[in-house]
């Protein structure tokens, strides 16, 4: 950043003077520039040097007025350039000294290109001064990831090169460092409960932005009036996010320092979450033992890194499209990220998690884009609960799939998950031929519709008028129809035993008739 007062300090050896302005000689140069004519020119700017001979101007009211253009543009201050006037006008030093606007008296002999010169060399050795600050600064932070010192370390150096607020997420939304000169954490928490409330919607599209590096930002929160969102991610695995206080996105090189800096922090999430891969890593080998039938040892909670008795619940999520699994995998750890003992995966095309407990978010899912299956609540932690749950979640899924709903509960599926069972095993997949055989081939070489008669009669409980209503037949059809029923299938459907093979055959073969219509998807 170059000052008026550095600037002032480079041209004292060519008799460069101010006469004007003196409190304004720490306002900020951005460029220099020349004007002679009366013209507001576009490219006058704030945080401008301007020079001139001001010769073109007619009088001193005009130049009184142009000059006060420039106070109004934030011009921080005016070389006047002596060549055809030897003296400054008095009201022109009056009102620069009223605007606290510096003004300069160039001798007649100085040339423009000299204050560039000198403009130039003091951007030179700014420059240079700015690149060893971040050599400085990537130097202390790699030194701290090679010697395994707290992120703290990292994320204090950073906000103290800045001066603005640094707050270090996880993926949960709770701090894991923190730096500011004035805001306490307590003012951060307040702001995240904010955060939380209003913006979750804006820091899902950060999570699931493509651009690993996108900087996003807040117009209107509490506290941190704006900052900058960086998503600390890298293909799966997402560490969280670096919070950054954006008044200071104007210095130079901030981009390349914010760059560094976030990069520094992801390599310190990635090394700390080795371990915590690992130990992930080998849970998730055991869970898919088991649920491939690989494992039947006792379980001991030692042999999970993960804490076995919060597992209460396995959900499996699938996409409809097999491309979209890792957008899948985001969307549903993003939802979790509530529940505290997790464990969230993709095994055989699927997301498999392993909860605590399933968050409202979950069961009231309404997405086009994937089905989920979950599981009843484990009773204890054997290995065949566990293996019986993942079951239960896939059957759920299976059924979801079925009545195409986003969420399906094995709680919710009631004797749909008995139907399931029956028409899936290889022993019992025939059950519904067994016990109506005889009426569909009746059905089929007399061109009649006595399964329907009879499934309506079952559903509807006996009930002769309620079925003929449903049917459009009279009463004493409907018990004509019965008879012929029970004469074909040999059975008296008033005997429960008999009643209940029958009703159970009959939503066997509704299931099949469905499903080889293409109404359920194939597992």
């Amino acid at each position: 950043m170059i000052t008026v007062r550095m600037l002032s300090q480079a041209l004292s050896g060519a008799n460069i003077t101010l006469v004007a302005g003196e409190d304004g000689l720490d306002k900020t140069i951005d460029y220099l520039t020349v004007q002679e004519f009366p013209l507001k020119s576009s490219r006058i700017k704030k945080n401008g040097f301007i020079m001139g001979t001001f010769y073109a101007f007619q009088n001193i009211d005009q130049l009184l007025k142009h000059f006060r253009w420039y106070a109004e543009t934030n011009v921080s201050a005016i070389g006047y350039h002596t060549v055809f006037q030897s003296d400054i006008p008095a009201e022109l030093i009056d009102f620069a000294n009223q605007e606290n606007m510096p003004v300069f008296y160039i001798p007649n002999d100085v040339p423009y290109h000299y204050l560039f010169e000198k403009y130039n060399g003091l951007v030179y050795q700014e420059t240079m001064r700015i690149k060893d600050q971040i050599d400085s600064l990537n130097k202390s932070m790699m030194e701290a990831l090679l010697r395994e010192k707290e992120i703290h370390f990292i994320i204090q150096e950073f906000g103290k090169y800045l001066q603005v607020p640094v707050i270090y997420l996880d993926p949960d939304l709770r701090i894991l460092s923190l730096w500011s000169d004035f805001l306490s954490r307590s003012d951060v928490n307040e702001w995240l409960e904010d955060v939380k409330e209003h913006y979750v919607h804006v820091l899902t599209t950060i999570r699931f932005n493509q651009k690993d590096a996108e900087v996003y930002l807040f117009e209107k929160a509490r506290h941190l009036q704006s900052v900058i969102i960086i998503p600390l991610k890298s293909r799966l695995n997402f560490f969280g996010y670096l919070v950054v206080g954006d008044k200071s996105k104007n210095m130079p090189f901030f981009d390349i320092v914010l760059k560094n800096t976030s990069t520094a922090v992801m390599l310190d999430a990635i090394k700390r979450n080795q371990i915590k891969e690992f130990q992930k890593t080998e849970d998730i080998k055991l869970f898919e033992e088991i649920f491939r039938n690989r494992n039947t040892r006792p379980l001991s909670a030692l042999n999970f890194y993960f804490d076995i008795s919060k597992l209460n619940y396995i959900l499996i999520a699938e996409p409809k499209v097999n491309k979209y699994i890792k957008t899948c995998y985001e969307w549903l750890d993003n939802q979790l990220r509530e529940v505290p003992n997790r464990l969230v995966w993709i095994f055989d095309k699927k997301v498999i998690g392993i909860l605590q407990y399933i968050p409202k978010s979950v069961l009231k899912c309404d997405s086009r884009d994937f089905h989920i299956g979950i599981s009843g609540k484990l009773p204890d932690r054997s290995v065949s609960n566990i293996k019986k749950l993942y079951q239960q979640a896939m059957i759920s899924l299976h059924f979801a799939k079925y009545e195409n709903k986003a969420a399906c509960s094995w709680d919710s599926v009631g004797i749909q998950k008995i139907i399931y069972v029956i028409t899936e095993s290889e022993l019992l997949h025939d059950y519904y031929l067994e016990h109506l055989q005889p009426l569909i081939k009746h059905d089929e070489l007399h061109d009649t519709n006595l399964m329907k008669t009879l499934h309506v009669y079952l559903d509807n409980f006996f009930n002769l008028k309620k079925t003929g209503e449903q049917l459009h037949m009279h009463p004493n059809s409907v018990k004509y129809r019965i008879n012929k029923i029970e004469e074909i299938l040999k059975v008296n459907l008033y005997n429960p035993s008999e009643f209940m093979n029958v009703w159970l055959a009959i939503k066997c073969y509704e299931y099949n008739t469905l499903k080889n219509h293409g109404k359920v998807l194939e597992e």
